[in-house]
């Protein structure tokens, strides 16, 4: 009596032997590939955010506004009636754009460029998502720092750097969560 109702040959079971052994090597290969190509993706973002990080840190009109923000804000001892303040309020007054001088717009120019610094940063995470939040935390002080005074705030709000704003907020609830998972971790 016959248990086996279909006999194998020989030569079936080895053949049947290296095409599991070859599936098994293409998903090691590809296994390999995707964890090689996600290690190339992170050390280019890491260079990328470097690179950006320097280029930001080595704008002089970043700096320069960056200075005025730090001044005008209200947890620095000489917040009161700053020039930045000064500029955004006649911004803020349509009928008092005429009388800005050279240096208001300067000014203006100054702030411009630096919120669509960040405005790249939001476009580069959450619209082409070259980056991830992770990548621009090394930015979140600096948007906190808009966000905290009210002027420069209000002025992203009503400008067209809505972008800016939800980038800080994106990266404060990737801080919590980031901080949670530690938290849970350590219990």
């Amino acid at each position: 009596m016959n248990l086996y109702p279909c006999p194998v040959t020989t030569y079936q079971l080895w053949d049947l032997i290296f095409k599991c052994i070859s599936i098994l090597a293409i998903f090691g290969g590809a296994f390999k590939y995707l964890s090689d190509r996600n290690y190339a993706v992170s050390q280019y973002n890491s260079k990328f955010i470097h690179e950006l990080g320097l280029s930001f840190d080595n704008n002089n009109h970043h700096q320069e506004a960056n200075r005025m923000i730090e001044i005008t804000s209200r947890n620095h001892p000489y917040g009161g009636d700053t020039e930045l303040k000064s500029v955004l309020k006649k911004w803020g007054k349509k009928e008092l754009l005429p009388q800005l001088n050279q240096r208001e717009l300067d000014v203006l120019f100054i702030i411009d460029r630096y919120l669509d610094f960040f405005d790249r940063i939001y476009h580069y995470v959450f619209v082409t998502k070259a980056l991830r939040l992770k990548d621009a935390e090394c930015f979140r002080w600096y948007l906190a720092k808009i966000v905290e005074t009210q002027c420069v705030y209000d002025y992203a709000v009503n400008n067209g750097y809505e972008d800016v704003v939800k980038l800080h907020k994106g990266l404060e609830d990737y801080k919590k969560k980031s901080e949670g998972k530690v938290k849970e971790g350590c219990t």
